[in-house]
């Protein structure tokens, strides 16, 4: 379901996904509007692969025509920059959960690992991950509504039937 949910994102955003086998890790290119990522076998497993495709997603969230925030430059405003990362990893996770990919603690401490520069700031100004909670909950629902989340849901339950085993009396939940 996760590769269907971001297929529709796309379409229906309008963003292309670009497989490049000279990529060393994914990335949004605003001026192009797409997403460059490396091969889908040189992830680990199934998780890094949607976590990382759906980050720069929320990326894409950016352009004008969709929520419209500023590209930050990491020459000129790093600050900035470092406040989009913190959406873009945030709402990824979220997004995450939202479509039932598993995690493993490992994963969990990448993330943890990625967001840890956070700390300080927000000891020292609490608002910090209001903001970014804020932020990050109107990308994860933005990505939700334009992927068709919902439908996707719905269909995939669809897909589950029960059968009935006569040996039994019982049904079967299949899937």
């Amino acid at each position: 379901m996760a590769c269907r949910f971001i297929d529709r994102y796309c379409k229906n955003a309008n963003l292309s996904i670009v497989e490049n086998f000279l990529c060393e890790y994914p990335v949004y290119k605003p001026v192009n509007d797409m997403i460059l990522i490396p091969a889908k076998g040189s992830f680990d497993d199934e998780y890094e692969f949607v976590s990382a495709v759906l980050h720069e997603c929320c990326h894409s969230t950016m352009k004008e025509n969709r929520l419209g925030r500023s590209y930050p430059n990491l020459k000129t405003n790093n600050e900035r920059y470092a406040f989009e990362e913190l959406y873009a990893e945030i709402a990824s996770s979220f997004l995450c959960a939202d479509i039932g990919i598993e995690i493993k603690q490992e994963k969990i401490d990448n993330h943890t690992a990625y967001v840890q520069f956070w700390y300080k700031q927000i000891k020292k100004n609490p608002e910090i991950i209001f903001s970014a909670l804020n932020g990050a909950e109107e990308i994860s629902e933005y990505i939700e509504v334009k992927g068709e989340l919902q439908e996707l849901l719905i269909e995939s339950k669809k897909e589950i039937y029960t059968e009935f085993d006569e040996e039994t009396n019982t049904y079967d939940l299949c899937v």
